[in-house]
């Protein structure tokens, strides 16, 4: 999600000669033949936008979409593969890491606090509504979001779409570190190891009788390295065919995965351990819509096509701002019915994001450029011959651009540092690897969450095992090192020490589902007294029950949850093994105090 400007070239090739373009000839002609890139963001964003928007209007559109062709895949993966496209470009370009790192801060950081500050005053004027799990974990978790980096250490997000922000930083520190190293351009090694990767842990383990693996983080990682892999083929360095050959490994690959870890598991159509059934996509609507997306990524680098449609360059312009701008809306519950609501802010979205872009986005990043030519960054270091096309006119007119003048020419990518210019950029890649690395180990050493014998976490490391009673199956892992347990029968304990006063039990939980299932209920009794019940909704939510103080002791309480029913997934789900009685899987259980307010 970054703008054309970032992808525009200084340097041009013509009949193999060296040049500096002329600045009429980079604004007309390189910007020109790169609008392609601000037409994919435009057809990303839009995907991405219409299905939140839908999804939150009609349940059938959301059923279609996550059973048929996801339209926010399509568009996440789009805008990932431009992502691995554009930065590997933009550092050869700039030639220094720190030119890169305050045109990315000057980038992404303000419009991306404009939000989050934005969405906590409409909340605090009532407006807007924050996420259960987000709310739960304050004030740390908004501190984590500002960052920008609270999904690599565990915690919520503010806006639930923030979480691709988290993969495009991890990707741009690994850019810079490969930049750095002088490995940017082994990109198709990296994209063939990932493919292997996927045969052997998706694969050969589990048909070894291992366990199934599971692959969003390690699907979303490769996504960029294969928008690299197609830069590398547009500007000369790799041929297309080996491009193509790569890329169509690593998707048969995920493919093949697909059919052991999903099909042989039972998880086509349930969601797996961990995973939000509501929101579960099942897994060849996921696949299609990615085939789709590496489709019209690889059509459009090749040919260069869609710059007449300039709707779409100027959706991809703004993209940043309608990203965040509609993830903002969808926080702020409207009393109308549920169409005219999608109307309403199907409505809205485009002249906001329009301001947004205009007043909020779009000044910082001429700051940026304006800082590094202060400091005197602007000049590269590092200087990269790059000739992906043939000249072409320098006219404003985007008509003028032919589709012949989009075609790659064979170029090499020559880097020639200087020695200042390497320990430079050295001294501060290891600057951005340490602050990433001291955020995760401070994150773990001090866990923002509550701690004690009233916070239950469903691990080995913090749960003493007298804390589980009756009823739970032990303790199990996602890929994402989060810890849950099932509950494995229709009543089970927890033993917590806690003391005589108002406090809310709340609880992170979701149901066990299966087709057909009726609604799971939970009920909650405190030293065998009923404190209520609740219908849990199908994902990932914290459910909170007020219990007063006569119900508790001081010391040692036995909390009880009940639930409507507990099955075996073998029963409903043929292709399973799994013969144990589940009725929901609990993330976290704490024990809080009634504010003075009662709330």
């Amino acid at each position: 999600m970054t703008q054309t400007e970032d992808a525009t070239i200084g340097i041009a090739g013509s009949l193999g000669v060296e040049r500096v373009a002329t600045k009429a000839e980079t604004k007309a002609g390189e910007v020109e033949r790169l609008a392609w890139l601000d037409v994919i963001r435009g057809i990303a964003v839009a995907s991405t936008a219409l299905m939140h928007l839908l999804e939150e209007s009609s349940d059938t559109a959301s059923r279609l979409g996550r059973e048929l062709l996801s339209p926010g895949i399509y568009g996440i993966v789009l805008f990932f593969l431009v992502s691995g496209f554009v930065i590997p470009l933009t550092l050869e370009r700039r030639g220094s890491l720190r030119t890169f790192v305050i045109a990315r801060v000057f980038r992404l950081y303000p419009l991306y606090w404009f939000s989050l500050l934005l969405l906590m005053f409409l909340v605090a004027l009532r407006i807007a509504t924050l996420d259960p799990e987000f709310s739960t974990f304050l004030p740390g978790a908004f501190w984590w979001n500002v960052t920008m980096v609270q999904s690599w250490v565990g915690q919520p997000d503010a806006i639930g779409l923030y979480w691709t922000l988290g993969f495009e930083l991890a990707f741009y520190v690994a850019s810079a570190l490969l930049f750095d190293l002088r490995l940017l351009g082994k990109t198709d090694w990296i994209v063939a190891l990932g493919a292997v990767y996927v045969l052997v842990r998706g694969i050969i383990i589990p048909l070894m009788g291992g366990p199934y693996h599971y692959f969003p983080a390690e699907f979303w990682a490769l996504t960029f390295p294969v928008g690299t892999l197609w830069y590398r083929s547009w500007s000369g360095n790799i041929s297309w065919r080996r491009a193509a050959t790569i890329t169509g490994l690593l998707a048969a690959t995920i493919f093949a995965s697909y059919l052991v870890t999903w099909v042989f598991s039972g998880y086509s159509q349930q969601a797996p351990p961990g995973y939000n059934p509501r929101s579960w996509i099942v897994p060849h609507s996921s696949l299609a819509a990615t085939g789709l997306a590496y489709v019209t990524f690889v059509a459009l680098v090749m040919t260069g096509a869609g710059s007449r449609l300039r709707f779409l360059k100027w959706l991809g312009r703004i993209s940043y701002s309608v990203y965040l701008m509609h993830g903002l809306l969808l926080r702020i519950p409207l009393p109308v019915s549920r169409a005219l609501e999608f109307v309403i802010r199907l409505a809205v979205v485009l002249p906001i994001s329009a301001l947004t872009y205009r007043f909020i986005e779009a000044p910082p990043i001429a700051w940026g450029r304006a800082l590094t030519r202060r400091l005197g960054f602007s000049r590269p270091k590092y200087q990269a011959n790059i000739a992906p096309m043939a000249t072409a006119s320098a006219s404003t007119d985007s008509t003028a651009t032919s589709s012949a003048a989009l075609s790659p020419a064979p170029a090499k990518i020559a880097e020639a540092p200087t020695a200042n210019a390497a320990s430079n950029n050295g001294r501060l890649t290891g600057i951005l690897a340490a602050a990433v690395i001291a955020g995760a180990g401070g994150y773990f050493a001090h866990e923002p969450r509550a701690a004690g014998d009233t916070f239950v976490n469903f691990d080995s490391e913090s749960t003493p095992k007298d804390r589980l009673g009756p009823g739970w199956s032990g303790f199990e892992q996602l890929d994402t090192g989060d810890s849950f347990s099932w509950c494995a029968a229709k009543s089970c304990t927890l033993n917590l020490n806690a003391s005589k006063a108002d406090q809310f039990v709340r609880v992170r939980a979701y149901p066990y589902t299966y087709p057909s299932s009726p609604a799971q209920t939970i009920a909650l009794k405190v030293n065998g007294t009923p404190v209520g019940s609740q219908t849990l909704t199908g994902g990932p939510t914290v459910y909170r029950f007020k219990v007063p103080a006569a119900t508790w002791k001081d010391g040692k309480n036995e909390v009880q949850f009940e639930f409507a029913y507990a099955e075996a997934p073998k029963v409903h789900f043929p292709t399973s093994t799994d013969d144990r009685t589940l009725a929901a899987a609990f993330d976290w259980v704490d024990v809080v105090p009634v504010a003075p307010s009662g709330k």
